[in-house]
């Protein structure tokens, strides 16, 4: 049997998706409860290729290893996981994420032999699995469905925090900006990216694929103006107000969201979206100039990669799409 599960997950403490020795993946810790489900299961899957690029190998914005205790922390983990690192399940996964960053539904497959139902299998792995990993569904598929060789669209999401000081919950989740956005600006830039086009210029240089041509199908910024515990609109009272008084320059703080859904992304492709928005943002680039770094294809000419702890994979959806390539550039 075929299944396809959907796995969240705050990429904090792992090293990326992707199994790898001596390190904490996401990968390697489902490895190890599937062994613990399903032992003395027979290899099937094989291909490993044609993973979505939003993190293969790149380093992490919050490195484990930079941190003595969260590394003393997951050593034991690390030592498990090496034991399954030649499994007899294979998984292949939807996206190979890096570093750092979230997901909210990332897809993968395997085969088992077993009479237990696949919806049964999300409940029973999730027992198996440390609390930063969770499988929300299981279902069965076809025996030859597989997550790379079907038309899907994947949406990412990058969140900013425009403030001046970030509350210690938030710190992982996400990127702190500490001057104003203009978020319409944003998105005049951000309108110049959708369509079908060679996105070498918003790629890492490291990137080893054949094309670097992407469909972008949707990006949009929006905003959300921040209101301080425990004094909502109703008080008139926002997030940076409290700040007046000690002569500091207000500045108005605010959640930003880019959402981008497109049919694959490459390495690092999103993060860098996320960069030069942000910089058109700030002042930086004006929102015009965006079509010319995309027409230039030239790393080098784009803002910088935003920090992988902003990044959010909100799902993968396996459809017929009719692409619609429209986009209002001015």
């Amino acid at each position: 049997m075929r299944v396809l599960i959907r796995v969240a997950y705050d990429g904090t403490d792992f090293a990326g998706w992707q199994k790898q020795p001596g390190r904490r993946t996401v990968e390697g810790e489902l490895l190890k409860a599937l062994g613990e489900l399903f032992p003395n299961q027979k290899s099937i899957l094989d291909d490993r290729g044609g993973a979505s690029a939003e993190g293969r190998k790149g380093t992490s914005a919050r490195n484990i290893g930079s941190d003595p205790k969260k590394a003393g922390d997951h050593a034991e983990a690390s030592e498990k996981q090496d034991s399954n690192l030649d499994a007899s399940i294979e998984l292949i996964g939807g996206s190979r994420t890096d570093a750092g960053v979230h997901s909210y539904g990332n897809p993968a497959v395997f085969d088992v032999e077993t009479r237990m139902p696949a919806e049964r299998i999300a409940p029973a792995l999730n027992v198996r699995l440390p609390e930063d990993i969770r499988v929300m569904s299981s279902i069965a598929v076809a025996e030859d469905f597989h997550p790379h060789h079907v038309k899907s669209r994947k949406t990412y999401e990058y969140r900013i925090r425009v403030a001046r000081t970030l509350f210690p919950t938030d710190r992982y989740y996400f990127h702190t900006v500490h001057v104003p956005l203009n978020v319409e600006q944003m998105q005049k830039a951000a309108d110049c990216l959708v369509g079908k086009h060679d996105f070498t210029s918003f790629s890492s240089v490291h990137a080893q694929v054949k094309s670097r041509v992407r469909t972008i199908y949707e990006l949009s910024v929006s905003r959300e103006i921040r209101y301080l515990p425990g004094n909502g609109p109703a008080s008139g009272m926002k997030a940076g107000d409290h700040q007046k008084s000690g002569g500091v320059p207000e500045l108005q703080e605010m959640d930003v969201r880019i959402r981008v859904t497109g049919d694959g992304f490459l390495y690092n492709m999103v993060r860098i979206i996320a960069g030069t928005l942000i910089e058109v943002g700030r002042g930086a680039m004006s929102s015009s100039s965006v079509k010319e770094i995309l027409e230039a294809k030239d790393r080098s000419l784009a803002g910088p990669t935003a920090p992988a702890k902003g990044l959010f994979l909100l799902g993968t959806e396996f459809l017929d799409f009719e692409e619609d390539q429209a986009a209002h550039c001015e």
